[in-house]
């Protein structure tokens, strides 16, 4: 596949910034340079840059940009999707949003809006709320589970189903209640709606850094399918740190 640029408007609306994402899905320095380029001269304050796993780069056409490295991110995926029985604590989640942000933000500790303190706390949890919002509304998410003790919801994810490949966005449990197999429940109830919308495979993307969250998905048969590196480049700003 060829390498993309393109503007991101609803991260250029949300952040009130110019935003534009960069996937390089082969090396081509040329193609980088020009590119540069070009956002510089449309005023891009910010390039979201992913470098696919086997892509090398000139890091030196980075030079006289604030450049940050925010992430290595890791696919992880399976094919080993089950008709599991769901465990009694978990449900779908139909209530108010705000009953989930703190878990929201426990699920974004790694995020990369919070490496890169470009972004303030508040530019995060403003993020971290609306991705919660628009998964209990059913914009990006078709599933919200939540798993419940005593009435008090301690973990929960957002699952977004297709037949070729359903997808986990968010999972975090109350730190409180950790090890006590609430993440793998969660995880396994994913597994049953995927398998009941014949699902091909489930994936999930996670920090490569974040050796905790690599290990459990591999103890819960998924497999690494893709690692991308993730370098914010700062631009026509001047508002970086």
């Amino acid at each position: 596949m060829n390498n993309e640029f393109k503007i991101l408007n609803w991260d250029s609306e949300f952040f009130h910034k110019k935003i534009a994402s960069v996937i390089l899905r082969k090396s081509d320095d040329n193609f980088l340079k020009q590119t540069l380029f070009e956002c510089e001269e449309i005023g891009v304050e910010l390039i979201y840059l992913f470098i696919e796993e086997g892509v090398s780069i000139s890091f030196s056409l980075l030079n006289g940009y604030n450049h940050i490295l925010v992430d290595n991110k890791v696919i992880y995926k399976t094919k080993f999707i089950t008709d599991n029985d769901l465990d009694y604590h978990i449900s779908e989640y139909n209530g108010p949003s705000e009953l989930l942000y703190n878990l929201a933000m426990q699920a974004g500790a790694k995020s990369r809006y919070r490496i890169d303190k470009n972004f303030t706390k508040g530019d995060f949890e403003r993020l971290y709320r609306t991705w919660i919002n628009n998964s209990v509304n059913h914009t990006i998410a078709d599933k919200v589970l939540v798993y419940r003790k005593q009435n008090k919801i301690i973990g929960f994810i957002t699952l977004k189903i297709d037949k070729e490949e359903s997808k986990i966005g968010l999972i975090a449990s109350d730190p409180e209640y950790r090890k006590k197999g609430i993440g793998t429940a969660l995880v396994r109830a994913c597994k049953y709606y995927a398998y009941n919308a014949k699902s091909q495979s489930l994936s999930v993307a996670t920090q490569k850094e974040n050796d905790r969250a690599c290990s459990f998905y591999m103890k819960n048969q998924f497999e690494k399918f893709m690692e991308t590196t993730v370098i914010h480049v700062w631009i026509n700003s001047d508002n970086c740190k």
